[in-house]
């Protein structure tokens, strides 16, 4: 058989299994499927890559990768004039996540986001791949530290870790800083949920502008006095207000540390002087926290 002939067969093979490639496909879900296949069809795309990327879409498919997400990144991806092999390492990066039994949304998150903001494919790619590795990483992390006695309350609550812990290693906050925490976590109270918001909240300050050895400092202190998830929350809205405030990063910093070393419990901002923000009586107007959860 010549080898065009084969290419033409396989494609046509293609075609007509990615609508049934999910058993039990039906409805909504299979109209998609449909859909996919004839964005992917009506395409300028060579034949081959066609061929290709119909089969990696198949795989994502079957994997469990939902079908509204996969018609949106090659529909969105297709209009802004990538490649198929980069609509093929998107939907594999997302595959890939999903059969390590990683958090998968947040590698379609990124995706979808690069697509919306027209990122070039390139980078894109890049990001996802990265995602993936952190992803990969904080998982071993977080498994460990419930390995060795950390306690989660319901299912999400490991999902939601691993998600926080990877953009705590995106951020460039070192992994044995993390470990460190969470050991320190598990000595006081081994909940996760305390730990992941810990991590989430010592994230956002470093996203504000924080050092991330102060940052770390700061949020490890806190772990030390049993801040409830709530308090961390709290602190992280401190913070923020403080900034919009007027505050320098490295002011409010020392004032919140000073306040936690001084026992103002759940409440920072009660060891911060408002005159010095504005030189006047306006200050930061915390709700304030509350107790342990």
């Amino acid at each position: 058989m010549k080898p065009l002939l084969l290419r033409n067969m396989i494609f046509l093979l293609l075609m007509v299994l990615l609508p049934v490639a999910r058993p039990g496909l039906s409805g909504a879900g299979e109209d998609k499927s449909n859909e996919v296949r004839s964005l992917i069809e009506k395409s300028s795309l060579p034949r081959e890559n066609k061929e290709s990327l119909l089969r990696q879409a198949h795989s994502a498919l079957q994997s469990g990768i939902p079908s509204d997400d996969i018609t949106v990144i090659v529909k969105r991806g297709l209009a802004r004039g990538w490649q198929g092999n980069a609509l093929e390492e998107s939907l594999a990066a997302a595959e890939k996540a999903k059969k390590q039994g990683l958090p998968y949304r947040p590698v379609l998150d990124r995706i979808q986001q690069g697509l919306s903001k027209g990122v070039p494919a390139d980078r894109v790619s890049r990001a996802t791949v990265l995602l993936t590795e952190k992803l990969s990483e904080a998982d071993r992390i977080v498994t460990g530290l419930i390995g060795n006695g950390m306690k989660p309350e319901a299912p999400p609550e490991k999902t939601d870790a691993v998600q926080n812990v990877a953009r705590a290693l995106e951020r460039e906050i070192p992994a044995e800083t993390l470990i460190k925490m969470g050991a320190a976590q598990l000595k006081k109270n081994p909940s996760l949920s305390r730990f992941s918001n810990g991590i989430s909240t010592m994230t956002s300050l470093i996203e504000m502008g924080m050092p991330i050895d102060h940052a770390a400092k700061l949020i490890g202190k806190a772990m030390e006095r049993g801040y409830s998830s709530r308090d961390m929350i709290m602190l992280e809205k401190d913070m923020s207000l403080a900034l919009q405030e007027g505050w320098k990063m490295e002011e409010a910093t020392r004032m919140m540390d000073s306040s936690m070393d001084k026992g103002h419990d759940r409440s920072l901002h009660k060891g911060m002087d408002p005159g010095r923000a504005h030189g006047s009586g306006s200050g930061v107007h915390s709700t304030g926290h509350h107790g342990h959860r």
